[in-house]
């Protein structure tokens, strides 16, 4: 299965990024910075994203306009051991990348180094986030580890400042986006790409289903009911209601769908403060969302 994952990752993102940042079920975030500073990274963006829009027809405007664009790398710690059924515990799904500086780097910045080679998560006890990821990814992990850390790993990191226990719950999750590219800009950079959503959907259709079979994860979290939706499109599955929580004068509905064994959560999106459909907003309690997730057996 090792094999298969490499000559996936060979397809969706191209060999010469792969070999740059994965071997033998490892990351490298670290060979990001390099490949920026050789002038070479957009060049492989450019050349395998060309390929990408002949062979699925998205009819990218790529050298026709003065766009740079980004890829975004799927991201874990550890070792990926494909002689386990479960690679990974979570699969978390979001929409598309948000990349301003490198050329491609790790979905959400779940890796063990930064591109410049710092230790990427260390654990923040003077503020009430709890997880601290290097770089500007520390929302989403602080987010989920509130939503699905036991209360024992809980406790380890927050009282007892165990790394290893912050480390094993980060080595249960793998994260990707519905499409892993984008112009290489500002987040709202997307609206001017005409005919975006038709685009993340054919790259999704291509991708996704191969990539949830090799990782099979117990549980997919999805950020948003627009990402859970495109999900079970193509997973071909149906929805179930099993919570909601106030989100204003309104309710937030909490989805829930199977494919085989794996179950698919529809959560509100927690990684970004540029929505306001975050637990920030205290529009949405994290406390209930957890809850809910308790009764249903989703967290650790």
């Amino acid at each position: 299965m090792s094999v298969e994952f490499k000559a996936f990752l060979n397809t969706k993102y191209g060999e010469s990024i792969t070999e740059k940042l994965y071997d033998d079920g490892k990351l490298f975030a670290e060979n990001i910075t390099k490949a920026s500073e050789d002038n070479n990274g957009q060049e492989l963006v450019k050349k395998h994203l060309e390929l990408l829009n002949d062979n699925l027809k998205l009819n990218l405007q790529i050298i026709e306009n003065d766009k740079n664009w980004a890829f975004d790398f799927s991201g874990w710690t550890g070792k990926l051991d494909f002689k386990q059924n479960n690679v990974r515990d979570y699969m978390v799904i979001g929409l598309e990348p948000h990349i301003e500086e490198y050329n491609y780097q790790i979905t959400y910045g779940l890796s063990d180094k930064t591109p410049e080679n710092k230790q990427r998560f260390t654990i923040e006890q003077t503020k009430n986030e709890y997880v601290n990821c290097e770089g500007d990814s520390s929302i989403i992990w602080s987010n989920l580890f509130k939503l699905l850390a036991s209360e024992t790993t809980i406790k380890e990191v927050k009282e007892e400042n165990n790394q290893i226990a912050l480390t094993n719950f980060l080595n249960q999750f793998y994260i990707l986006d519905l499409c892993h590219f984008a112009p290489k800009d500002k987040a709202n950079a997307i609206n001017g790409v005409n005919k975006w959503s038709g685009i993340r959907k054919k790259v999704a259709d291509k991708f996704l289903k191969n990539e949830i079979n090799l990782i099979n994860p117990k549980i997919i979290i999805a950020q948003g009911s627009g990402v859970f939706k495109e999900i079970i499109n193509i997973l071909n599955v149906k929805e179930s209601i099993i919570g909601s929580v106030p989100f204003g004068n309104k309710e937030w509905s909490i989805k829930v769908a199977s494919h085989n064994d794996t179950k698919i959560i529809s959560i509100p999106h927690i990684g970004s403060l540029m929505t306001h459909k975050t637990f920030w907003s205290n529009k949405l309690k994290l406390d209930k969302v957890k809850n809910i997730l308790n009764e249903n057996k989703i967290t650790e």
